[in-house]
């Protein structure tokens, strides 16, 4: 409200409660303004000008520079140079395209702006607030061609702000919303979703040691992860490789990439959609009775299952080998064998060959 100044105050711009706004779009690039009224002729090849800015030399040889103006309310000009002759704050340039064509002459006034949309694998940024559909959003524009002026040689490589503009189907569906679109990102934080996110957050031990510490999870959130509560995490990848599917103190699934090791959980079910995608499980059934008193002998049958499902009936006789205590039916009595063919799926077992009690083991080979 009061100012007493002893001495000078200098100010280039002094604003008090008040709201700056800019028109149109905002390119931020080399740029300068016209020191002067500039006509431009349809049969103009060149044009000589002079910028108005402090220093001078803002603008060099090769520079592609566009002006993009209205001289009227109805007639909007565009007009694209290319510097040959660079001279402090003077320069003589190539006129690339001048538009419309329609045009016989037209002047452009003092202060007209100039800015340089660089060269191919050069670039600027845009800021534009003035696209009610499609806005507002800062772009990284790259010109991916020799010929500037073509709007197809200006490619946007980032976006901040409302990505609705943006075609392409990589995705799937074009991106919309508000967010980030870009060709590459590097981060070195945290990118965190709801549930779920990839982190560089790093735990540390009563000692401050580094543990290894959890990169990527889901169905749990990042207050979660930062308060040692692990364990509500329900699926997680360490930085040693480990995996684990699962919350609780005792996970469904665990990969243990130091020893090659999957840990099931006690109460896990590996369950498939077909007998066709599950990997063969065998299981090998004997059949038959054990010798009573009086009996003098008893047959017992071999049944092979593969995940359930018999395939004894698939299996020849010599698919199988039979033995007891250690030693196959071939082998003489006095080794503990039976002096008997040791193949086939049905064995008939004398109780005068067998002293005590025994052990029979049936085994299958199948490719």
């Amino acid at each position: 409200e009061n100012a007493d100044i002893r001495g000078t105050l200098r100010s280039t711009v002094f604003s008090y409660d008040e709201v700056n706004a800019q028109g149109g779009s905002l390119i931020i690039a080399k740029s300068s303004v016209l020191d002067h009224e500039l006509e431009i002729k349809p049969i103009d090849t060149e044009v000589s000008f002079t910028t108005r800015d402090t220093y001078g030399g803002v603008f060099s040889v090769g520079d592609t520079i566009r002006v993009l103006t209205h001289i009227t309310p109805e007639v909007k000009i565009s007009l694209w140079l290319k510097i040959t002759v660079a001279d402090f704050k003077t320069y003589n340039a190539e006129i690339l395209k001048s538009e419309p064509d329609s045009l016989t002459s037209y002047t452009l006034p003092a202060g007209t702006p100039l800015v340089d949309y660089g060269n191919k694998d050069e670039g600027y940024l845009l800021l534009r607030a003035d696209d009610k559909v499609n806005g507002p959003y800062l772009d990284v524009v790259k010109n991916i061609e020799t010929d500037i002026t073509k709007s197809t040689s200006r490619q946007m490589m980032v976006r901040l702000g409302d990505l609705s503009g943006i075609g392409g189907d990589q995705f799937g569906v074009s991106p919309s919303g508000y967010g980030l679109y870009a060709e590459n990102a590097f981060l070195t934080g945290t990118l965190a979703l709801p549930y779920a996110g990839m982190t560089d957050y790093q735990k540390l031990d009563e000692g401050g040691n580094n543990q290894d510490s959890i990169r990527l999870w889901a169905g749990g959130t990042y207050n979660d992860l930062i308060n040692d509560r692990d364990d509500e995490l329900k699926f997680k990848v360490y930085e040693s490789g480990k995996m684990v599917l699962g919350s609780g103190g005792t996970p469904a699934f665990t990969f243990k990439p130091d020893t090659n090791e999957i840990v099931l959980g006690g109460a896990t079910r590996i369950s498939f959609t077909s007998i066709e995608d599950a990997p063969p499980v065998y299981e090998v059934l004997i059949n038959g009775n054990d010798i009573q008193k009086g009996e003098t002998e008893t047959t017992l049958t071999v049944q092979v299952l593969q995940n359930g499902i018999d395939i004894t009936e698939l299996l020849s006789d010599e698919d199988f080998e039979w033995i007891i205590n250690g030693v196959n039916f071939e082998e003489s009595i006095n080794d503990g064998g039976l002096n008997q063919s040791s193949s086939g799926k049905t064995q008939t077992i004398s109780a005068d060959k067998i002293e005590g009690s025994a052990l029979i083991v049936c085994i299958f080979r199948y490719n």
